[in-house]
C-alpha cells in the first residue's frame, strides 16, 4: 500500500482496496466436530429445539384432553353426552389424520 493524497492505494493500481470480509462460518466447539456452521450453530441444537416444542406441545394437548371429561361434567353434561362429545372428537381426529395421510400419498405419487 501506499499513502498518497487521496484514498489509500494498493500497489496494483486497481484502485482502493475492498475491505476484508467478515468470515461467514465459525468453527463449532467441540474435539469431536470438525466442519463450519454458519452462526455457531450446530444441527443438533435445532433438533433438540425442536423436540422440546413437540414435547412442550403434546403436554398441553394431553393435559387438554385429560380434563375435557371432568370440565363437560362439571358443567352438568350426563356422562353420554360427555362419551359423545369425547368420541366425536377423537373421531374427527382420526378422519382428518386419514384423509391427511391419503393426500399425502397422492401427492406424492402423482408427483405434483
Amino acid at each position: 500500500m501506499k499513502e498518497e493524497d487521496g484514498p489509500a492505494v494498493s500497489d496494483h493500481g486497481g484502485g482502493a482496496e475492498p475491505p476484508s470480509p467478515e468470515p461467514a462460518v465459525v468453527p463449532v466447539e467441540g474435539p469431536e466436530r470438525g466442519h463450519l456452521v454458519a452462526g455457531g450453530w450446530s444441527p443438533w441444537r435445532a433438533v433438540v429445539g425442536f423436540g422440546m416444542v413437540s414435547l412442550a406441545a403434546d403436554t398441553v394437548y394431553e393435559g387438554a384432553m385429560s380434563i375435557t371429561g371432568p370440565l363437560l361434567a362439571s358443567l352438568g353434561a350426563s356422562a353420554v353426552l360427555v362419551g359423545v362429545v369425547t368420541g366425536a372428537g377423537e373421531v374427527m381426529s382420526l378422519v382428518l389424520g386419514w384423509c391427511s395421510g391419503h393426500g399425502r400419498t397422492v401427492v406424492a405419487a402423482t408427483g405434483r
